[in-house]
């Protein structure tokens, strides 16, 4: 199976929907839990919202059939970003900061805009072949 196939195939589908919901989630709890329940990953916190973010960003630009999809995802994972930050104020031991806001949309921002360019690459082999 081809990376086009595959990326045909991704959007739009449960799997794409579910793994994408489970992102979201993970990211909701683990931006809200209390600094003493949270799991020491060993990446610094920049990194952890890059790979949060960008990953959900990928999956969720491609589980939105629209071909505004990316964009709905990157305008989401924005707003969503920045209300979990100031939500990060009634959490114990937790610190809201707007460059950890600006970090997270960026990420998402950026895994929408890769699947933006994975899905028009894997439209155009689609008409080529």
């Amino acid at each position: 199976m081809s990376l086009q196939e595959i990326i045909i195939a991704a959007t739009g589908s449960l799997w794409t929907k579910a793994t994408s919901a489970v992102c979201l989630l993970f990211i909701v709890v683990y931006s809200l839990i209390p600094q003493t329940e949270r799991v020491n990953t060993g990446f610094p916190g920049g990194i952890e919202h890059v790979l949060a973010y960008s990953l959900t960003g990928l999956l969720l630009g491609l589980s939105i059939r629209s071909k505004k999809g990316p964009f709905l995802a990157a305008a989401h994972l924005t707003w969503l970003s920045c209300l979990l930050e100031f939500l990060q104020q009634w959490s114990p031991g937790r610190h809201p900061r707007v460059s950890d806001a600006i970090i997270s949309a960026a990420a998402g921002t950026l895994g929408a805009a890769a699947a933006a360019w994975l899905l028009k690459k894997a439209e155009a082999g689609h008409k080529a072949g």
